[in-house]
């Protein structure tokens, strides 16, 4: 495992974000997470990068209800700034009218958040297969 993949995690609440992190770090990859509590100011976060004063993430995790704007506006101005970008929803929400607006915006996949211990399990194998094909596109694999 060469590069270091840049996980973009927009989460408000601070337990899930915690949570979230450990599954990242449980899969193995090197990592370098950088947390967003607020729907708005992930949106200015795009913008920065779009002005070039900050780099573009490889992959984002999303939560759909966040403070002040939604995760399908994060994920529509993500879409916008970064074309290669891998987007993920990563919520509790098992919605289907969510699911079908996060398709239309052309996220790469939807992550529910797990309650028990398998899908726990199952959600840690998810994101390292994702942080696998991140690096396998990075070329170093």
């Amino acid at each position: 495992m060469g590069h270091t993949i840049r996980v973009l995690l927009v989460e408000d609440n601070p337990g899930d974000a915690e949570l979230a992190r450990e599954y990242i770090e449980e899969t193995g990859h090197r990592v370098d997470i950088v947390t967003i509590d607020d729907g708005q100011l992930a949106i200015d976060f795009f913008k920065d990068v779009g002005k070039n004063m900050v780099k573009c993430p490889d992959l984002v995790l999303v939560d759909l209800n966040l403070p002040r704007r939604s995760g399908h506006e994060v994920t529509e101005a993500a879409r916008h700034c970064c074309g290669k970008l891998k987007v993920f929803i990563y919520s509790g929400s098992r919605s289907p009218e969510d699911l079908k607006l996060a398709e239309g915006n052309g996220v790469d996949g939807y992550l529910v958040k797990p309650m028990v211990w398998a899908e726990i399990e199952a959600t840690i194998k998810e994101l390292g297969a994702i942080l696998r094909s991140l690096e396998e596109a990075m070329g170093t694999a």
